[in-house]
């Protein structure tokens, strides 16, 4: 027998490049049977980066039949000057997304500047939406650029249950050059109204000798 789990593509050509895969769930203890797909495309020619993903499946994962659910995801990173909307201030991307009978969970990542991340699983009732945009200083933006997002969570029986807005921020750095950033920092807002938990937390790291940020024992 012969069992296909994913299928990657991958192009790098003069104007475009283009990198992508479809993992594929068969019988997962949580996902069930279903797809999960990412693209991500440059047009090198004109500084444009696309991203788009889309997720879909059925499982009985914490119920007792069987029950379908999605995500779709795209963000868009233009390329300089943006779209300006303050003085020396330009939109450099946007993002946006939505799910149906998933529930997102902020997790641990290494990957991120916040240290965090979100993570889907499937949840019957539950369904949310989420926007994004990037924002950077002009005419140069390694003065300052910025990740924000903001993600609301709904469940048919309880309304509005999560609110979190979260951001990563970088100064001395561009776009290509963030993980060499002389400062970054993050900071996250979430509240839950089932349990009227509110949660802030915030960091900002210093990489610019003679200061710097002491590593943690």
């Amino acid at each position: 027998e012969v069992f296909l789990d994913s299928i990657s593509v991958h192009a790098d050509m003069p104007a475009v490049k283009i990198d992508g895969n479809i993992a594929i769930r068969n019988e997962d203890p949580v996902y069930g049977n279903g797809f999960l797909g990412e693209l991500t495309v440059v047009f090198t020619s004109v500084g444009l980066k696309a991203r788009a993903l889309v997720e879909f499946g059925n499982t009985n994962y914490l119920y007792g039949s069987l029950y379908r659910y999605w995500r779709v995801e795209a963000d868009l990173l233009l390329p300089p000057p943006g779209v300006p909307f303050l003085p020396g201030i330009a939109f450099r991307g946007f993002g946006g997304g939505a799910y149906y009978n998933m529930k997102a969970t902020q997790a641990a990542s290494a990957k991120t500047p916040s240290g965090k991340k979100f993570t889907f699983t499937p949840l019957k009732s539950t369904m949310g939406l989420r926007v994004a945009a990037t924002i950077a200083t002009t005419p140069k933006e390694e003065t300052f650029n910025a990740d924000v997002g903001l993600l609301a969570q709904f469940s048919k029986s309880q309304g509005l249950t999560d609110i979190v807005f979260t951001g990563d921020f970088w100064v001395g750095a561009g776009f290509a050059k963030r993980l060499k950033a002389n400062i970054n920092g993050n900071v996250s807002v979430s509240y839950n109204f089932p349990d009227k938990h509110f949660n802030l937390s915030a960091s900002v790291n210093v990489n610019a000798p003679p200061i710097t940020t002491p590593s943690a024992s």
